[in-house]
């Protein structure tokens, strides 16, 4: 989160479609100031693939909007989206270590 400089509450927020997996690009959205966009090293986007499998596997049925759910809202569309504590103990849990360094990009030729 710290190399992206965002916030615990603006990752709580990130809705699925804030994220283009194909590019690699994500949305944060700001109140009251224009859209941030960023670009996902492969370190970081693998952790987001392996998230929305886990997502799919444990709530296949879940229609929440958002990207990072827990076994509370992650059935109820209405349900506001986890709070920074919950997103902690989610991201403990997959193994994401926010201070573990991100692999160097490879050079291709």
């Amino acid at each position: 989160m710290a190399v992206y400089a965002v916030r615990p509450k603006q990752v709580a927020e990130i809705r699925l479609d804030d994220l283009n997996r194909s590019t690699g690009r994500l949305r944060i959205r700001r109140p009251n100031r224009l859209d941030h966009e960023i670009y996902l090293d492969d370190f970081a986007l693998q952790h987001v693939k392996d998230w929305l499998i886990e997502r799919h596997q444990r709530w296949p049925l879940s229609t929440n909007p958002y990207l990072i759910v827990s076994p509370i809202t992650a059935l109820h569309v209405d349900r506001p989206a986890v709070g920074p504590s919950n997103f902690k103990a989610l991201r403990d849990r997959i193994g994401i270590n926010p201070t573990q360094p991100a692999k160097p990009p490879t050079r291709s030729g």
